[in-house]
């Protein structure tokens, strides 16, 4: 049995006393050693989370987002760069495969974002005739999730942008600087409280880590 894939944030986090959990394949972090105090830390207060084995698909070409709208039950078409949306994933017959978001960088551009890999046999049968490329990044892609009420208070003094400029589901398709590192800025976290989420390189993650 192949070894499950670790986050580059793996080391990090263990040296913090972080416990992992495989699903299929991936390890996530299961917890810091409390779920209870960290379940009140993103109600009350703050938190962040390694969201690295998310799948990160980017699509790109002519017909990126008519792409994605073929596999995507939610409103692509009507999105302008920077707002994303959520909602499942389906095939031709309306069955739910997978959900997620998609986020509009460019009027050619977007990226997909599963729970769930190998879907590359799908895409290119779902994508016939149409003028689109579409690379799996996950692993080109870290992305740590700041979530909680106090976010904002302690995130903002890190950002080179202002964070309340970004509304509910709206990223910045330009990266910005955060603690230094220049990182795609989002908000759209699941936790339901105010939060956004950095995407970075590989090489920088643990420093933004750390940072954060």
């Amino acid at each position: 049995m192949a070894e499950p894939i670790r986050s580059v944030l793996y080391d990090v986090q263990a040296e913090q006393g972080a416990m992992f959990e495989d699903f299929d394949g991936w390890l996530w972090t299961a917890t810091l050693g409390d779920p209870v105090a960290e379940y009140e830390a993103i109600r009350t207060g703050v938190a962040m989370w390694d969201v690295y084995p998310l799948f990160k698909w980017d699509f790109s070409g002519p017909d990126a987002l008519r792409a994605a709208q073929r596999i995507f039950a939610n409103d692509v078409r009507s999105l302008a760069p920077g707002r994303a949306r959520y909602g499942a994933f389906v095939d031709e017959a309306g069955r739910m495969l997978d959900d997620g978001m998609v986020y509009v960088l460019a009027p050619d551009r977007c990226w997909v974002m599963t729970n769930q890999g190998g879907y590359d046999d799908w895409f290119a049968s779902a994508f016939d005739g149409l003028n689109i490329s579409y690379v799996d990044r996950t692993r080109e892609m870290p992305l740590v999730s700041v979530q909680g009420p106090r976010s904002r208070e302690a995130l903002a003094p890190l950002a080179e942008r202002d964070l309340s400029e970004l509304g509910y589901f709206h990223f910045w398709p330009d990266e910005v600087r955060v603690a230094g590192i220049e990182a795609h800025v989002l908000r759209t976290g699941f936790s339901g409280e105010l939060g956004n989420e950095m995407v970075v390189e590989p090489v920088h993650a643990v420093e933004l880590w750390q940072a954060l």
